[in-house]
């Protein structure tokens, strides 16, 4: 059998081995963070952030910390909100255990020369609000 096509499969099967590695990962991460994003949206739309004017809206992004790895507990993820004309504010959300509740362990935003400045997080019987509603009703 010719040598460059024993080759040429060998690495064709490797990255086809990479890739769906990748893809499961990918949707690890999807359903791991399809939780604190909706907690993180009721929170934002209810105007229970305390740094955000209630009716303010934005793009708000979410990722695993860090971002390359499984899902595994206990896990954190970063939100990052963007509303226009303003700053972009980043909260750490964490949870310990599968079963856990996502709640928010830190909250700043970062001046124009780097800095960063604490913010206020939600009161906690708002986190618990959120997560509640992000469950399936029995």
């Amino acid at each position: 059998m010719n040598t460059r096509l024993v080759l040429i499969a060998l690495l064709w099967s490797l990255c086809s081995v990479t890739v769906i590695l990748a893809e499961d990962i990918v949707e690890q991460q999807w359903d791991a963070l399809s939780e604190p994003t909706a907690v993180f949206g009721i929170l934002l739309h209810g105007g229970d952030l305390p740094d955000v004017e209630k009716g303010r809206h934005g793009e708000f992004f979410t990722a695993l910390e860090p971002s390359d790895t499984k899902p595994i507990y206990p896990m954190t993820v970063k939100v990052t909100l963007t509303i226009k004309g303003e700053r972009r504010r980043f909260y750490l959300m964490r949870k310990e255990q599968k079963d856990g509740l996502w709640l928010f362990t830190r909250a700043w935003i970062t001046s124009a020369s780097g800095e960063e400045h604490a913010l206020p997080l939600p009161k906690k019987e708002s986190q618990i609000k959120a997560n509640n509603s992000t469950q399936p009703r029995n």
